[in-house]
């Protein structure tokens, strides 16, 4: 990752419109630069070789081989929503 003034997005390593089941997948989604995220197409390339110093090579793999659909109800969105919503009060 790059320090950037501009902040970070969540970059998925596979993107949430190739691999829907992995949107909230914490394996799937770390902070991004905004460049490479939007400009760079993720920068795939780098975002697999640092994803394997951070998870390791089994995890990514297990990431690169899912393809299970996932399907939430609303009840599920919303207590995704309160977890994250806790994580996000937790480290401000």
């Amino acid at each position: 990752m790059q320090d950037t003034p501009n902040g970070y997005d969540a970059g998925h390593y596979r993107s949430v419109g190739s691999a829907p089941n992995l949107r909230f997948n914490e394996n799937n989604c770390h902070g991004q630069c905004k460049r490479c995220n939007n400009y760079l197409s993720g920068n795939h390339i780098n975002y697999r070789i640092r994803l394997i110093e951070r998870i390791g090579h089994e995890a990514v793999e297990v990431l690169e081989c899912n393809n299970e659909p996932q399907h939430y109800s609303k009840d599920d969105l919303r207590q995704i929503e309160r977890l994250y919503k806790e994580k996000r009060r937790e480290l401000l």
